[in-house]
């Protein structure tokens, strides 16, 4: 690969040494030809290089943006449930310990090694909102998520067993990358839910995919 100097004294201007890089090392030149309109300073090896990563991470980003919105486009998360989060989650004793908890999973989160999240408590103490907000922080950082509820999911997944149904909704359930279940043990549920539901889950596990809960009774009520 050829140096900045070997191009520069082959172009059709004349260069004129303006200063050494205090990184690099390199000369630094003002390449000037009136005629052609060419007037440029030429850029050692450091500040290319930082161009390019500047270039990256503004495309990373282009590319961020843009999938975001296909993706909360197909995790069932609503515009009203989005509109929840334009007002600040607000802690107090009885929710600080699960807000703490959620910020370090999506902080640290990772396909590979993160396992799921379980949070209960009464009614009002904002688990939907903080689950809301875990979902859309992990759509932002590039992680496909679904949002559901235990009723609607099992009522989706008997929807489509008919013979018209085109989409598999149970096999989508197994296998997005991060199953969201609002409200676990809100209701009773008969013996084919229940059973469908370990299902799930146990077919969750073992191909490592996280699936995170909101609940109003502890582990031990279920």
């Amino acid at each position: 690969m050829k140096s900045i100097q070997e191009l520069v004294s082959k172009a059709p201007y004349e260069k004129i040494f303006s200063h050494v890089c205090p990184t690099c090392g390199e000369k630094i030149y003002h390449c000037v030809n009136s005629k052609l309109g060419i007037d440029f300073m030429t850029l050692c090896s450091c500040e290319i290089e930082k161009e390019n990563q500047e270039r990256e991470r503004e495309l990373t980003q282009r590319l961020i943006s843009k999938t975001y919105e296909q993706r909360l486009s197909v995790s069932n998360i609503s515009s009203k449930m989005l509109e929840m989060l334009k007002t600040p989650f607000r802690t107090n004793q009885n929710n600080i310990n699960a807000y703490n908890l959620v910020s370090r999973y999506c902080d640290n989160f990772n396909r590979e090694t993160s396992l799921g999240l379980f949070i209960s408590g009464s009614c009002g103490v904002g688990k939907t909102h903080l689950i809301i907000w875990c979902a859309d922080m992990l759509l932002r950082k590039g992680e496909d998520v679904y949002f559901t509820n235990v009723n609607e999911m099992f009522n989706e997944i008997k929807k489509s067993y008919s013979a018209e149904a085109s989409f598999d909704y149970e096999r989508f359930i197994k296998q997005v990358q991060i199953l969201v279940l609002d409200d676990l043990g809100a209701e009773y549920m008969k013996e084919f839910d229940a059973k469908k539901l370990f299902e799930i889950v146990d077919t969750r596990n073992r191909h490592n995919l996280q699936t995170l809960y909101t609940s109003n009774l502890n582990v031990d009520g279920l």
